[in-house]
């Protein structure tokens, strides 16, 4: 029951209390039964976390679209020919938890509504190398192209993941870069302008084999059996950004930025129980385990981020970005990797 308990804890909110598990006699019921099988649903859920069904998919939506946030783009760094990296992305929608809370470290881990993960290779490379014709006020020779890409798959007994996530972007240098300080010991990376399409698919299932035995009064109620649990993600986001920066003697750069999220998706929860439930007397129950059904991502979300740079000149060892939703309390951490030429 622990590692199930972490899933859930993990995947649901926690708004309101609600049960999660519920027993229903089907045969031999009475007055004494009916209480064994409602301690029996009541011990089940006292080990699962607060949860409200109606808000955890949406929850799931939302962190899986803010996962990807920073890991397929290159805010800063002059692309001369390309850029290749690898990061790792992760969003959550953390409830009724606040900003306040986070910078304290005072997180209630069952507030959490959902939870996305990341991982990618990011391939970029300047458009400008092909010297490529005007188009009256749009220059193509401005745009850095990224794509990024991974996938993974793990299936055993009691565990299944999956996850693929794509992504391709497009960054266009609005206003030029300028140099502070001579040899660009400060260097102004002027103003760009980002967008492109991502898309995450994230499915998690955990398979727990389980007995729960309980008595009331005269009678005794055992539950024998197996409970799967999980949620199956798949979101698409456009993303439409303005970002700045600088970097100071080479070494240390800093960007932030402004943007929106169109995104569309689901998110569907897996649950499947597979139980024996009896009872003193030839009783026998039903047990169902209720995450909701299907739900969606934010259909506009606005969001600010900031971002943190340790570079050499070709290697740039660590980046990392931070990402706030408004609107929602949806957060993502980027940290990568990447070498640039």
């Amino acid at each position: 029951m622990k590692k199930l308990v972490l899933l859930l804890t993990l995947l649901l909110a926690s708004e309101s209390y609600a049960k999660l598990f519920t027993v229903t006699c089907t045969s031999s019921c009475n007055a004494a039964v009916n209480a064994a099988f409602q301690k029996l649903e009541n011990d089940v859920n006292a080990d699962l976390p607060d949860a409200d069904q109606s808000t955890y998919l949406a929850g799931m939506a939302d962190a899986s679209v803010a996962s990807q946030k920073g890991v397929g783009v290159d805010y800063i760094n002059d692309i001369d020919v390309f850029v290749v990296g690898l990061g790792l992305g992760l969003g959550a929608h953390v409830g009724n938890n606040t900003f306040s809370d986070l910078v304290g470290g005072d997180i209630d881990g069952e507030q959490l509504r959902g939870i996305g993960i990341a991982p990618s290779l990011m391939l970029g490379i300047n458009l400008g190398m092909f010297d490529l014709p005007e188009w009256e006020y749009f220059d193509p020779n401005k745009i850095k192209l990224m794509v990024n890409f991974f996938t993974y798959k793990k299936n055993d007994t009691d565990f299944n993941a999956k996850m693929t996530n794509f992504g391709i972007h497009a960054r266009y240098k609005l206003v030029e870069d300028k140099a502070i300080l001579p040899a660009k010991l400060v260097h102004w990376h002027g103003v760009n302008i980002v967008t492109g399409f991502e898309y995450n698919s994230l499915e998690l299932a955990y398979n727990k084999s389980d007995s729960e035995t309980v008595t009331e009064g005269a009678v005794t109620a055992t539950m024998t059996g197996t409970l799967t649990v999980g949620a199956k993600v798949n979101t698409m986001s456009i993303p439409v950004e303005v970002s700045t920066g600088a970097t100071l003697g080479y070494v240390f750069g800093f960007y932030g930025g402004l943007g929106a999220d169109i995104n569309f998706g689901s998110a569907e929860s897996i649950v499947a129980a597979n139980l024996n439930i009896n009872a003193t007397g030839g009783a026998t129950g039903n047990g169902a385990l209720d995450l909701g059904q299907k739900d969606g991502p934010s259909t506009i979300l606005p969001r600010a981020f900031v971002g943190f740079q340790l570079g050499l000149p070709i290697w740039k060892p660590l980046t990392v970005q931070l990402d706030k939703g408004f609107g929602e309390e949806v957060y993502s951490i980027t940290a990568a990797t990447r070498v640039t030429w």
